[in-house]
């Protein structure tokens, strides 16, 4: 899976990268993300950090993100607030499959972002978010009644670091890529101009 999700993220920054370099670097570029600017980004995760080797997804990460320009006169960048909502299924299953536990998670965070535009139409920027992840487990099947397995529901502070790229086909249109940790390895989607 980590390959699968390696070759994906080299296929998609390198479909994002190439044809924009035709580069206009340097402090002519005009940023696309600007002051009261706000993006709504959808996306699916890959490489999740509740999957245990045991466990599968049944319902992939998706994740639904706000970013709102707060400040442009920071510096060279731009600072950007917002938050994020994710939810993904997974099932862990024991004695070949004929019992276990189906698990919800639902993750919850405020981000703050920074965004410095290195080349046109690619918002490039780096993150921090911290939130809570809730977790809920079922049963399914016939349990034995020694040394059955406990579920994990829970309720977990969740943080995580990122580095992201934005490109826009439009100004109100944009393909995004994050990299990082705490939600998922990799997430891929796309991006709305509010």
């Amino acid at each position: 899976m980590k390959k699968i999700c390696s070759a994906l993220a080299i296929l998609f920054i390198s479909g994002i990268i190439i044809p924009t370099v035709k580069a206009q670097c340097g402090p002519s570029i005009i940023p696309d993300f600007k002051k009261n600017n706000t993006d709504l980004g959808i996306g699916v995760g890959f490489g999740t950090h509740m999957i245990s080797p045991a466990a599968y997804n049944t319902v992939p990460l998706v994740t639904v993100h706000v970013d709102h320009c707060l400040r442009e006169d920071i510096g060279p960048g731009i600072i950007g607030v917002g938050g994020i909502i994710g939810f993904e299924s997974f099932r862990r299953e024991y004695n070949s499959g004929d019992y276990g536990y189906n698990y919800g998670s639902v993750i919850f965070q405020a981000r703050g972002t920074y965004h410095y535009q290195f080349l046109e139409d690619l918002d490039t920027y780096a993150g921090i978010g911290l939130g809570f992840r809730v977790t809920t487990a079922s049963e399914f099947g016939e349990f034995p009644t020694v040394n059955a397995p406990e579920p994990t529901d829970g309720f977990n502070l969740n943080g995580s670091i990122f580095i992201g790229a934005k490109y826009h086909f439009s100004d109100y249109l944009a393909a995004f890529s994050e990299i990082g940790s705490g939600i998922s390895y990799l997430t891929l989607g796309v991006s709305m101009r509010m």
